[in-house]
């Protein structure tokens, strides 16, 4: 296993906590600009860009300087049905007057558990509020009638360039706050297990019944890092994390999603994240997708992830 890879889950846990306790600001720049025929806002510093279209309430590019200009070396997925942005955009409901939900990609935010489909317009492509604040960039959703629930995710960026959102949710039902990045397929899921469990225990399908995930790494020692390739369409897999992320190691760069360590309530959640893939014959259609789950509340409440470029992980 590369050098770089040998660091122990609970040194790794105890890191990732320190991150949330203290994340200094960086000094950021706040621009607009057009990003593939979108209104956008880039939160930069001298070597990080996160892009974000507010009209559409999400992150959609996140990566080293330049990833703004026309999006290389992003590291995350976007639908190459909107981006670039269509002069005639398809249709926003069917002939029965129903929402067709669109998949634009990038970065989202839903409450967990859903109820119906499609997702609510408010929660998932519908325009947002933009407040501009001294250390980075709020989108506030409008509130879901239909769930009675809305989001706000705050994005700034630290010294070390990573990418820090604080995300509040405010709802009538317990639910819990469910971020949701996608990335593009080519590539392998890393996440760091129990070394003492078996693989089937720490990682299953709550979708197809009895399926096995198919490891094509393992790493020695007392990291418990595996990294795996599904082949199949659709498939989600939940895992129980010993650090507290999950990465993602693809041909277009890296791209790690951190959350709380260890899991405030896991007796509501026996997992704290979960990973899907998505396949295509189109591989500009094929993505992953990186999740975890915050504890279920009611109210007000909030959940701290980040995103960094993981570039002390790679592949042997």
């Amino acid at each position: 296993m590369h050098s770089q890879l040998r660091i122990t889950s609970a040194l790794l846990g105890a890191l990732i906590c320190l991150l949330y306790a203290v994340a200094p600001a960086a000094i950021a720049e706040v621009r607009e600009q057009d990003f593939l025929g979108w209104p956008a806002l880039v939160l930069a510093d001298e070597q990080v860009e996160a892009v974000l279209v507010p009209e559409i309430g999400r992150l959609v590019a996140f990566g080293p300087r330049g990833v703004a200009a026309a999006g290389e070396g992003n590291r995350l997925w976007l639908s190459p049905d909107f981006f670039p942005r269509p002069a005639d955009m398809p249709p926003a409901v069917d002939k029965e007057g129903k929402r067709i939900w669109r998949n634009y990609g990038g970065f989202k935010v839903w409450p967990h558990p859903w109820t119906g489909w499609p997702p609510d317009a408010a929660l998932d492509g519908g325009a947002t509020i933009v407040t501009r604040l001294n250390e980075g960039i709020r989108l506030q959703t409008q509130r879901s009638e239909a769930l009675d629930v809305e989001v706000s995710m705050l994005f700034k960026l630290d010294q070390e360039q990573r990418l820090h959102i604080h995300i509040s949710m405010d709802g009538s039902v317990e639910r819990a706050i469910w971020p949701v990045v996608q990335v593009p397929g080519a590539g392998h899921v890393l996440a760091p297990l129990d070394p003492a469990q078996a693989l089937d225990k720490q990682v299953t399908s709550p979708h197809v019944d009895g399926d096995k995930l198919a490891t094509v790494l393992t790493a020695v020692g007392d990291d418990g890092l595996h990294t795996s390739r599904h082949a199949a369409t659709h498939r989600k897999f939940d895992l129980r994390s010993q650090g507290g992320w999950m990465a993602h190691l693809g041909p277009q760069g890296n791209l790690r999603l951190r959350w709380p360590y260890p899991h405030p309530d896991l007796s509501k959640h026996p997992y704290d994240g979960s990973f899907y893939f998505n396949d295509s014959n189109e591989p500009a259609r094929q993505y992953l997708e990186l999740e975890c789950y915050s504890p279920r509340r009611s109210g007000e409440h909030s959940w701290n992830i980040i995103l960094d470029l993981a570039e002390d992980l790679a592949l042997p």
